[in-house]
């Protein structure tokens, strides 16, 4: 069935709703703000236990969040960063049990090659 929505909406609900939640979601973890890329050099500093895991997997649970919600509402911005982020919080958090060194760029060429609809050729 075709919704017979006012083109208004489209252009100035559904982005306000998006930054809105991407800005409840930074205030919560303000790593989250931007591309991410000035945010691993914080990440790979921080100590991780297992404690801490729950923390950078709940970190990249809201970059997803918030990625989609930008992205399918109209915002601008791109995937490929944002997901990289994603698979260095995973990454990171599995440092309990693997090395930092094998753990991190595994996490980041899974996730980004499994999102992008294009051959993965780094």
């Amino acid at each position: 069935a075709r919704h017979n929505v006012p083109k208004w909406v489209g252009l100035m609900i559904f982005p306000t709703v998006a930054g809105i939640v991407h800005g409840m979601l930074s205030i919560w973890n303000p790593l989250l703000v931007g591309t991410g890329m000035g945010a691993l050099r914080e990440l790979l500093r921080q100590e991780v236990t297992f404690s801490t895991v729950p923390w950078f997997m709940a970190s990249a649970a809201c970059k997803v969040l918030s990625m989609s919600l930008c992205l399918g509402f109209g915002l601008v911005g791109g995937p490929i960063f944002a997901m990289i982020f994603v698979g260095s919080c995973v990454g990171i958090a599995t440092t309990p049990l693997l090395p930092v060194s094998m753990a991190v760029p595994c996490c980041i060429c899974a996730t980004v090659g499994s999102f992008l609809p294009i051959p993965f050729t780094l």
